[in-house]
């Protein structure tokens, strides 16, 4: 990652972040700031401990998921994964986390008549890339790159049986 700061007053200018290989992969440049005397107190509230779920942290691990992500990116870890709505016809939710960035896959049954079809769509941060074969319905939201969430789907494979 490169920071570019002021050198008077410290206040950063931009930032990008590269892939190894030199490839930028994000960029900001900060282009306006307004100066205020006071600070808005409500920028600084944190939300209510009880504002998310207790599923959304409860770091479960299902190891009868019907799929395996067999790669991901150096770094990252798998925080949970979970069945969305009652089998079969179920989505599955894998969420991966390097403990500052972090992409979700969801794969669910796609409909045997499908062509393949490759997708993507993306902001300054975050990659939408969707993959759909005649097996499955592949879907990956984060803050990866296009050619690391391509990687990700490649290695997806059908389990014959739950690992233990």
């Amino acid at each position: 990652m490169h920071l570019w700061l002021d050198e008077k007053t410290g206040l950063p200018l931009g930032a990008a972040k590269f892939l190894p290989s030199g490839q930028m992969v994000q960029q900001w440049l900060s282009v306006e700031f307004q100066l205020q005397k006071e600070m808005n107190p409500d920028l600084f509230a944190l939300p209510p401990s009880n504002a998310l779920s207790d599923d959304a942290h409860d770091g479960h691990i299902d190891a009868n998921a019907p799929w395996r992500i067999t790669w991901q990116p150096d770094g990252f870890v798998l925080v949970k994964n979970r069945r969305l709505g009652p089998m079969p016809a179920s989505i599955w939710h894998w969420l991966y986390t390097d403990g500052l960035n972090a992409y979700s896959v969801f794969i669910d049954e796609a409909p045997k008549s499908k062509k393949m079809v490759l997708g993507q769509a993306f902001d300054s941060e975050h990659l939408i890339f969707e993959k759909t074969t005649q097996e499955y319905r592949l879907t990956i939201i984060g803050a990866v790159p296009k050619v690391v969430a391509e990687k990700i789907a490649n290695s997806v494979i059908r389990e014959t049986t739950p690992q233990p």
